[in-house]
């Protein structure tokens, strides 16, 4: 028994996977992809969200193909811009590096993310420094930007979890 996890679409009166966004769920019940399924229960690992981007197409900042929401985890290894995140910020997005092990070795980039609840840093009530790390689960959509950088769609992804608390 195999279970596929993606969209679908009916050609000539068949369901298919499409879109190249499909991934299996689970063999014979087995789910223990070790680099993760990309759903809440299973988030891709930082290798994971890679692997699912990898034949994306992109052509342009405004015609790129992207996954559905997917989830990813990891651990900080880099903030690649501290100035929108801070006090003094006005950008409330974050945008930093994770990969499995916190280490600067086979990286996701995690570009433009939102806070907690899929809101900016600047609306959190609390305070919403991120730091190297930090254990994160993103929630949103990936991309292959320019088809040689796997990373989340600007403004489509947020930090589901940071640190075990979620919103």
């Amino acid at each position: 028994l195999v279970i596929v996890y993606g969209k679908t679409t009916i050609y000539n009166g068949i369901a298919e996977t499409s879109n190249k966004n499909a991934h299996v769920y689970s063999v014979n019940g087995a789910t223990d992809d070790k680099n993760g399924l990309g759903n809440v229960s299973y988030p891709f690992t930082a290798a994971g969200a890679q692997n699912a981007v990898k034949d994306l197409s992109w052509t342009s900042n405004t015609e790129y193909e992207s996954t559905d929401e997917v989830y990813v985890k990891g651990k900080i290894s880099r903030i690649a811009n501290n100035g929108t995140f801070t006090q003094g910020g006005t950008y409330g997005n974050a945008s930093f590096y994770i990969s499995e092990d916190g280490s600067e070795s086979n990286e996701f980039y995690c570009f433009r993310v939102l806070y907690l609840g899929n809101q900016t840093f600047t609306e959190y009530p609390e305070g919403t420094d991120i730091k190297v790390g930090d254990d994160v689960i993103i929630c949103g959509k990936l991309m292959n930007y320019k088809g040689d950088t796997p990373e989340t769609v600007s403004g489509k992804a947020y930090l589901y979890s940071l640190n075990g608390k979620t919103e």
